[in-house]
């Protein structure tokens, strides 16, 4: 931000940076006066983004940002996702991975060949299937699994964990547990 002329009090520099890097995840006392050499991929990651996040952007463009990423990395940046969002920074992720994105998603824009193929809320587009299909991508897990079931269309979820309880339920129904 200082090199954009944004905060040129010393100490709103220092408390914003504090701020950011907390926000990413990182120990200011460690990480202020390392080296961007001296980090491994992920804490370069996680300083590029605090650097971003100093900013205070209002809106956000995430291109695969768990790319990479180990299971607790990806946590990690859906937690931050999930936090930015509910302080009101509008987050848009580009992503090839649409089982690890979806179900945090409030609305979708399904692009191929430079092309708008299709536009709308995430859960609208369970009823979708030939669009993935036409975009090169494959039905989410989380809708196979309940396909997979028979569980019927209208009782779909994105969510994992409320998939699971559907498939329990429909199963009990059927006598198989």
């Amino acid at each position: 931000p200082r090199n954009l002329g944004m905060l040129s009090d010393a100490r709103q520099r220092d408390t914003v940076a504090r701020e950011s890097l907390a926000a990413v995840g990182l120990d200011y006392q460690e990480f202020a006066e390392r080296s961007p050499f001296t980090l491994s991929g992920g804490e370069s990651r996680r300083v590029a983004l605090a650097t971003v996040l100093a900013m205070r952007p209002r809106f956000l463009l995430l291109d695969e940002p768990t790319a990479g990423l180990d299971a607790d990395g990806r946590r990690f940046v859906h937690t931050l996702i999930e936090a930015l969002t509910q302080q009101g920074v509008g987050v848009v992720v580009v992503s090839h991975d649409i089982d690890e994105f979806l179900s945090h998603a409030h609305d979708v824009l399904i692009l191929a060949h430079g092309r708008s193929l299709w536009s709308g809320r995430a859960t609208e587009l369970i009823h979708e299937p030939s669009i993935l299909q036409s975009a090169g991508l494959q039905v989410p897990q989380v809708i196979s699994w309940q396909q997979r079931e028979g569980i019927s269309e209208d009782d779909y979820t994105l969510d994992p964990e409320k998939a699971a309880e559907n498939i329990l339920v429909w199963r009990a129904v059927k006598g198989e547990c």
